[in-house]
């Protein structure tokens, strides 16, 4: 996911957000961002504008930035393509870059960051798998945890 700042305005005065997501197929997720964002706008006064799911997004996202008009506030892209081919993206504020810097686990922590700069946020392993192996499990199945099935097809013959 990639963010952009919030602007340090006055609280009174009410601000709102745009969160394009491109999960139309997912409404339980967006129900969630829009939860999310109920009690963000609770805390810190900043309104969600809803979380629009966006079929066709990419181009939709590169049409909304060029003409500089409608782009999100914040949307779910990678990193790489939309900081890197595209610059469209404002760095995460440090205070929050540093509470997910501290907590990501340190495999994860390059996800959201160009050229060491954290623009964004891991949001889904959809780009970067990850599987973690319970090792007593594993030995309990007879399993070796150092040498563990490359392929899913070794697997089934386990």
């Amino acid at each position: 996911m990639v963010a952009v700042t919030i602007p340090n305005a006055s609280f009174a005065q009410q601000k709102k957000l745009v969160l394009w997501t491109h999960w139309e197929q997912n409404p339980d997720f967006n129900k969630w961002y829009a939860d999310k964002g109920k009690e963000f706008a609770k805390k810190t006064g900043y309104e969600s504008s809803g979380h629009h799911p966006v079929p066709g997004y990419e181009a939709k996202y590169l049409a909304a930035f060029m003409a500089k008009n409608s782009a999100p506030d914040i949307f779910m892209g990678m990193t790489h393509h939309w900081c890197g081919q595209y610059d469209f993206c404002d760095k995460m504020p440090a205070d929050l870059a540093k509470t997910y810097d501290e907590n990501l686990p340190k495999y994860m922590a390059e996800v959201g960051k160009w050229k060491g700069v954290r623009y964004g946020i891991p949001i889904e392993h959809g780009n970067f798998q990850q599987m973690y192996i319970n090792v007593d499990m594993f030995k309990k199945a007879g399993l070796n945890p150092d040498d563990p099935p490359k392929t899913f097809d070794v697997w089934l013959r386990t």
